[in-house]
């Protein structure tokens, strides 16, 4: 069974998010601006340094290491890496300067067989350990993973801590990560009905998959409508199964959407929601299933394309070898930076005819095009734009494809 494996699909990134062109003179004022807009999706600063890009994610309730370490790659990025002492200056006085206060943050930094190393194989030859509290300590002989500990009022206790790969700062120590990209990141969208929809396929509970839709602004997917279930069936097609946005956990047999919509419209298999655990963990007690599930596949027990009420997570079941993703759903695409939405060239948010004829402009020299516009305009991911690219966004609108 793949566990905490991440399918990264051509640079995903669930966020959904409209791209605005930034430049060297002008890129910092909208990159203050879209993080402070972005209260919502827990933003708390995106910028630049050094030609990589980096976000602070904090209050998002528990969360391990190996967790945040998946959300951040199915992003198409990874925890921040932090290799000078200029990038750990940029970090303390950008990244970190908030009014979160004193707070703690995983970055990815791992100690494996006795040895610190990066996640991303860069060189270890640069330390910010904190001084005073003599780190790294190990306390317990159980700390492996790194920490980035931020007190804006206490420059003696500022700077790396080595702390367990489940272990959470105190209570009065917010929880959060740093997620760093080295490029801007390209996302396929299925849009319908003016709701956007991404299937993330990272295992993950039931619980940590609802945060990490609200962490982006969206929500895990709520189907109110064959629409809805339509754009499921495009979207939810690697994995085996997704968890959806419905749950009974309040009330037994009482179904509602994490969003609160009213809940009219169902698709279960026949005999579901029965409550009963499909597979009995070798360690833990048969538990009931409070959580909505839409199965990708058929087996004798369950048809393809239905719903069925499962644990909150599958994956710690040991006899059960499928992979479990989720979807998440956007009303509408918030704005990022350093987000490039194949397909919508012009910039408006929505991909439309429009977008066709910007690329038949560009083609027939009426318009020249920036860097970004070229990447987004490249809908076929031959590196060059043509006619071609204008036809894929055509035939995106007609429906006679589903993504780029």
């Amino acid at each position: 069974m793949y566990k905490r494996i991440l399918s990264v699909i051509t640079s995903i990134c669930i966020a959904l998010c409209a791209t605005v062109s930034i430049n060297a003179e002008s890129s910092q004022a909208s990159k203050t601006d879209t993080a402070e807009s972005l209260v919502s999706s827990y933003f708390n600063t995106v910028t630049e340094f050094n030609g990589n890009y980096y976000a602070l994610y904090y209050g998002i309730g528990y969360l391990d290491w190996y967790d945040v370490k998946d959300l951040c790659e199915s992003m198409g990025g990874h925890l921040a890496t932090i290799t000078s002492s200029k990038e750990q200056e940029f970090i303390q006085s950008t990244i970190l300067k908030s009014d979160n206060g004193y707070g703690a943050y995983f970055i990815g930094g791992e100690k494996v067989d006795n040895k610190w190393q990066w996640i991303t194989g860069e060189e270890w030859d640069y330390t910010a350990w904190e001084v005073n509290t003599n780190q790294p300590d190990n306390e317990g002989g159980k700390q492996d993973k790194l920490r980035i500990v931020y007190a804006p009022n206490d420059s003696w206790n500022l700077g790396w801590d080595d702390i367990g790969y489940a272990q959470m700062p105190t209570q009065q120590v917010p929880n959060g990560f740093i997620c760093e990209w080295e490029d801007e990141i390209t996302i396929e969208p299925y849009i319908d009905n003016n709701h956007y929809y991404y299937a993330v396929n990272a295992e993950i509970t039931w619980e940590d998959a609802k945060k990490y839709c609200e962490i982006l602004g969206g929500h895990l997917a709520t189907v109110t409508d064959v629409v809805e279930e339509r754009a499921i069936e495009k979207t939810a097609t690697h994995f085996h199964e997704y968890y959806l946005g419905g749950t009974d956990a309040n009330e037994e047999s009482e179904w509602e959407w994490v969003t609160g919509e009213d809940w009219y419209y169902t698709n279960w298999e026949k005999g579901k929601p029965d409550n009963k655990t499909r597979f009995l963990d070798k360690y833990n007690q048969p538990k009931g299933e409070d959580y909505l599930v839409y199965r990708n596949f058929f087996d004798f027990k369950i048809s393809v394309k239905k719903w069925d009420d499962c644990v909150a997570n599958l994956t710690d079941y040991t006899d059960y070898d499928n992979l479990v993703g989720f979807v998440c759903e956007w009303d509408e695409m918030p704005v990022n930076p350093y987000i490039i939405v194949l397909g919508d060239v012009d910039l408006d948010g929505t991909i439309t005819i429009m977008d066709t004829s910007e690329v038949q402009r560009y083609l027939a020299s009426y318009v020249t095009f920036d860097s970004k516009k070229l990447k987004r305009s490249d809908t076929t991911r031959d590196d060059y734009v043509s006619i071609m690219d204008a036809t894929a966004i055509q035939r995106y609108l007609a429906r006679q494809i589903y993504r780029f």
